[in-house]
């Protein structure tokens, strides 16, 4: 189907621009205790181009239906946010297997190679032989509150 472009789809499709607006925002967000856990309150906005696909799902969407200098309080559940918690993204390495002397604390993020990949995880445990990664977010699984404000588009 083709569509005549919207006057803000027109003023940014030129060239070396983004043909998707750039969200700005504050915000926080909370765990389910309350507990803040990130933050873009004051200081510097956090910015997104809209409907890129890179910030959540929920938070996109509720972005998308705000007019500037509305401030909004949401709730996304894992599948608006993080995504579910995936147990097939748990994995146990043998120690030898893991390349570096690093301080493999729980909880530590660390690189993996898998499949030839490099992946983002966890140090989830430490056994005697072995070491279990999570490759999760770590917030998968977890419903989470946002206080949000648009404060315009560029």
């Amino acid at each position: 189907m083709i569509t005549e472009p919207t006057a803000v789809q027109a003023q940014h499709d030129q060239p070396g621009r983004s043909s998707r607006p750039m969200a700005v925002i504050h915000y926080t967000m909370y765990l389910p205790d309350g507990h803040s856990v990130s933050s873009h309150e004051s200081g510097s906005p956090f910015r997104f181009y809209a409907n890129s696909g890179n910030v959540l799902p929920g938070l996109e969407e509720a972005v998308a239906s705000m007019q500037i200098g509305e401030t909004r309080r949401i709730h996304l559940t894992p599948d608006r946010a993080y995504g579910e918690f995936d147990p097939h993204r748990v994995v146990e390495v043998e120690r030898e297997n893991t390349v570096s002397p690093i301080d493999l604390q729980v909880g530590r993020p660390v690189r993996l190679t898998l499949d030839g990949c490099l992946r983002q995880a966890y140090v989830r445990e430490q056994r005697v032989d072995t070491v279990v990664f999570d490759l999760n977010h770590p917030l998968a699984g977890i419903e989470i509150t946002m206080d949000v404000t648009l404060v315009g588009y560029e």
